[in-house]
């Protein structure tokens, strides 16, 4: 540290040291260089643990002039991007063409102006700016608001949708919304909480066991198709998303799997027959087996008083155990025809192929919101990646049941949230116009 800056020769100058300059243990070293200038150097000769790699990224940054960190910098500035009036997103939103809109955001113009409309109750109530990331009220008095925000209700909504289905590095919602980085950042954290518990509160989009009634229609449902799956009625399976590499040895160690040779947040999901997600347990730390969330999650509890009140039972893949757990129907990859009976054998086969409806879920989420498909950035404290993992399955459930593409199709009907249309007129005037 308490370097000054050196040119591109100085630099290249101490990357090309000779190993020697570096210990055994892969240990910074302080160099004296010209009589006049303190610098540190590294020379990192094997890859073995991040936070060398993380220094030496450091100590090599620090030597970099001001002109040659703004050439590296990954932000587009804000004399680079269109006002956020005239932005992408207001230029689709306006067209009033619902196929536009559902591949921005996932949802047409009937049901996104339906979430608007509660979203801005919320969103001119609270601020952004708050410490802790919590909705903090506004001041009463209107004349004590500070300058007007960046961004509309509808264009913070359209934001955080945008988000959920485009991936990679967030200069791409810059281009499309005409806002700075550190915009985006605040606001698509404050449109987090705001829209989770809009979805908290519609009926809708809810996580939550289906009644007696509708579990008996599933169960009739399935057993019209699989007659030897008598009483089954949901679907269940784990969905491991990747996590960034934690520094700290234990927090590491936790959501390091094994099996699959990295790092993971676990996830299980039931489903049922109309292509909802009726229970689900988020978050969980990657080494876990997807039997131990489902019981740690309280899905297993779940599905047993269920089964004690109907008997319904649920089809599940061999990552869950089936021990003390009688509703719980595994099926079998590789089915063995010696000394099996035949009853058995059909109920085996008919069970894999009722269990598929699981991985069409699995790709209804990773295909509806593909940043799930994202590495996760790894924070000591797990708070806003919580909320975010909640929020993906209410917000699921309300795509599914009011917009209807889901690629599970037992049983669903189409229904449209009572909200108040676009007027078509405005939207054929406001076409002209642009054209």
């Amino acid at each position: 540290g308490g370097c000054s800056t050196l040119s591109a020769s100085s630099l290249a100058e101490i990357i090309e040291m000779p190993r020697r300059c570096c210990n055994r243990r892969f240990r910074l070293r302080r160099f004296l260089h010209d009589e006049d200038m303190l610098v540190t150097g590294t020379m990192v000769l094997e890859l073995r643990h991040d936070a060398i790699t993380a220094a030496a990224r450091g100590g090599l940054r620090r030597l970099l002039s001001a002109e040659d960190k703004r050439r590296r910098d990954r932000r587009i500035p804000r004399r680079a991007l269109q006002d956020p009036s005239k932005s992408v997103f207001e230029k689709l939103f306006t067209s009033g063409d619902d196929s536009s809109l559902i591949t921005l955001t996932g949802l047409d113009h009937r049901c996104f102006a339906y979430l608007r409309d509660k979203f801005a109750i919320i969103y001119d109530r609270f601020s952004p700016y708050s410490e802790d990331g919590r909705l903090r009220l506004l001041p009463v008095d209107p004349h004590n608001r500070g300058r007007p925000r960046t961004f509309t209700a509808t264009g913070c909504l359209g934001l955080l949708l945008a988000y959920t289905r485009t991936r990679g590095s967030k200069y791409v919602l810059q281009l499309i919304f005409g806002a700075a980085y550190s915009v985006i950042s605040l606001f698509l954290r404050f449109s987090i909480r705001i829209l989770l518990k809009v979805l908290k509160g519609e009926p809708g989009a809810r996580v939550c066991m289906p009644s007696v009634e509708e579990i008996n229609v599933f169960q009739q449902m399935i057993s019209n198709l699989f007659p030897e799956l008598d009483g089954v009625w949901c679907t269940m399976d784990g969905l491991k998303i990747s996590i960034q590499q934690a520094k700290n040895y234990y927090i590491q160690l936790a959501f390091y799997n094994g099996w699959l040779h990295d790092h993971f947040v676990g996830n299980v999901f039931v489903f049922a027959p109309s292509g909802v997600c009726v229970a689900a347990c988020v978050n969980n730390p990657g080494s876990w087996h997807d039997s131990t969330i489902a019981d740690y999650g309280g899905i297993y509890e779940k599905l047993g008083k269920v089964y004690n009140e109907t008997g319904g039972r649920c089809a599940v893949d061999a990552a869950f155990t089936k021990k003390r757990c009688p509703f719980l129907v595994k099926s079998n990859q590789k089915v063995k025809t010696r000394n099996r009976n035949q009853v058995l054998l059909i109920r085996d086969t008919q069970a894999t192929s009722l269990r598929q409806t699981a991985e069409w879920g699995m790709r209804g989420f990773q295909g509806s919101f593909p940043r799930l498909k994202d590495t996760i950035m790894f924070r000591r404290n797990g708070r806003e990646r919580q909320l975010f993992l909640v929020l993906i399955p209410m917000l699921y459930n309300f795509r599914t049941r009011y917009v209807g593409l889901n690629q599970i199709q037992w049983g669903r009907e189409k229904t449209k949230p009572k909200a108040r249309p676009l007027n078509l007129a405005e939207r054929t005037t406001v076409g002209k116009q642009e054209r």
